[in-house]
């Protein structure tokens, strides 16, 4: 009887996520690089299923109204500037530009001035601006980035507030970005606070690519292919409780990666290496959904 109720408390509730220590400080012998392995492995969602919330569920960014995906940003950025270290330790400069208080910014989320000079909300601008949008295309016609809004995921409550996100990406080549949008306050307000982050995590990601495409032959086909997609920035909010257990993707892709121009949630982790190495305390898998390739170091949410 008392196995028959132990085996019913536990499928009700998501099994703890194994734990994943790192070296401490004194631990001086675990620091520094490790060889990646010979395999790149691949999740096992069978195993996983365990880890599953029974209350939260994702769907697809996609499903979405576009005052939702809004939300979702803003849960997002508010969970970034509170947790994520490189943003947390950047300060804003005391006063916005004349030039940003006296613009509106149209696209197709809508007509809107830039709002409260916080951290938060420079964030969530800059997920507008750069991931929700095409920051290319012009003033006259600023695009969605429909690829981001349909491999992004969320999850909301009972009541159809999003209480966490995910916005993936394909993982881009290496070669010259396109301009930006040409003489947008808005974007030139981001890139202040945001360019010394952008500037480390592409030099990293640019030696990251270069091990992987060299040790792992079926990363670099994926990639060649435009098949290989990561999680640009992943959170939930800070204000919800989830009493049982941590929502479905947050649990699963435990691990988010910072690729081009991206960030992590706690702490900073990059798949970037030199002489095809990763940092102790990383392990990376290969996911191959649908044809799909995500690449997930280990990393815990916020």
């Amino acid at each position: 009887m008392t196995n028959t109720v132990e085996k019913r408390v536990t499928l009700d509730r998501p099994q703890p996520l194994p734990w994943c220590s790192y070296a401490k400080a004194e631990d001086v012998a675990q620091h520094g690089l490790r060889r990646l392995p010979e395999v790149l492995p691949l999740v096992n969602y069978a195993s996983a299923q365990s880890h599953r919330s029974v209350r939260y569920k994702t769907k697809g960014a996609a499903t979405l109204e576009p005052t939702q995906i809004l939300q979702m940003a803003r849960v997002v950025a508010t969970s970034f500037a509170k947790l994520e270290p490189m943003a947390r330790h950047l300060n804003l400069p005391r006063l916005s530009s004349i030039e940003l208080l006296e613009t509106n910014h149209s696209d197709p989320y809508g007509t809107d001035s830039f709002g409260a000079w916080t951290k938060e909300n420079l964030i969530f601008w800059m997920i507008r601006l750069l991931v929700l949008t095409d920051p290319t295309s012009p003033f006259s016609a600023i695009q969605v980035n429909k690829k981001v809004i349909e491999q992004s995921l969320v999850i909301m409550d009972g009541d159809g507030a999003v209480i966490g996100g995910a916005f993936n990406r394909t993982m881009p080549h290496a070669h010259p970005d396109p301009p930006l949008r040409h003489n947008d306050p808005f974007i030139v307000t981001v890139l202040s606070f945001f360019e010394p982050i952008f500037a480390l995590l592409d030099a990293q990601d640019a030696e990251a690519l270069t091990a992987l495409r060299a040790q792992f032959h079926e990363f670099r086909e994926a990639h060649d292919q435009g098949k290989v997609g990561y999680h640009f920035m992943v959170a939930r909010s800070d204000t919800q409780r989830f009493p049982m257990g941590m929502p479905e993707f947050l649990s699963v892709f435990i691990s988010s990666t910072s690729a081009s121009r991206s960030m992590t949630v706690p702490c900073p982790s990059t798949l970037c290496t030199r002489g095809r190495k990763m940092p102790d305390g990383i392990r990376c898998s290969l996911n191959v959904p649908n044809s799909f390739i995500t690449v997930c170091p280990a990393l815990l949410p916020p």
